[in-house]
């Protein structure tokens, strides 16, 4: 270790410590990609070999057919072991990757549940701090829903001292003006201009239910 490793914090240990580990990764997957080379090669050798021993054998060249038919053989055992051996390698380095990927979740896990401080005492006062609100919001929906009756009382009240037949003759005067809104509009169509009152009819059954009940 240098002198200037010393003074150096845990943060920058541990980011050198993983690009160290990120420069053999990619080293050890530079080897796989090699391998990967060296069997197309030899791929490559035993379709030529087989190719070639064919041709003999057209010409009735047997002893060099087998010739090499026996080196295709051979480079087919080399194949299968550097197969083999790529399979292992790998395997190894994906396992060692995700246990490295596992280490650093657990480890972020670890720092989570530190940092969280938990204390069954202070969650404790902070659940009855909890409780006590809850409890000031009720009397608040308390407070409020007899403000809303009082309103309530109110408009009824109004509503009584406007008069049934002002009212009635308010919903004339609505259904006079909605009329005239919906048929001069540009975007109604002649062949729905048919079912144009029945729809305002509905509309306007259904706001004199809605000043009924307000009535009532």
């Amino acid at each position: 270790m240098s002198l200037s490793d010393i003074f150096k914090s845990t943060t920058e240990r541990e980011r050198e410590i993983r690009a160290k580990q990120l420069k053999l990764e990619r080293e050890a997957r530079k080897g796989i990609e090699r391998l990967d080379e060296s069997a197309s090669d030899l791929e490559r050798q035993r379709k030529d070999l087989w190719w070639k021993a064919g041709q003999y054998l057209r010409t009735g060249q047997k002893a060099e057919a087998e010739n090499l038919v026996r080196q295709h053989k051979a480079r087919g055992i080399l194949l299968n072991k550097l197969q083999q051996q790529k399979f292992v390698i790998e395997s190894r380095l994906t396992q060692f990757t995700i246990a490295s990927t596992i280490s650093g979740i657990v480890q972020g896990v670890s720092d989570f549940a530190k940092s969280l401080n938990l204390d069954p005492g202070v969650m404790d006062a902070n659940m009855d701090k909890i409780d006590s609100l809850l409890d000031d919001t009720e009397v608040t929906w308390d407070i409020l829903g007899r403000a809303y009756n009082r309103d309530v009382r109110k408009m009824k009240a109004q509503g009584e001292a406007y008069g049934e037949s002002d009212i009635a003759s308010e919903m004339e005067a609505l259904e006079r003006e909605t009329a005239a809104s919906v048929m001069s509009a540009p975007n109604v169509a002649g062949s729905n201009r048919a079912n144009v009152p029945e729809d305002i009819n509905e509309g306007l059954n259904s706001i004199k239910e809605r000043f009924s009940k307000v009535q009532n």
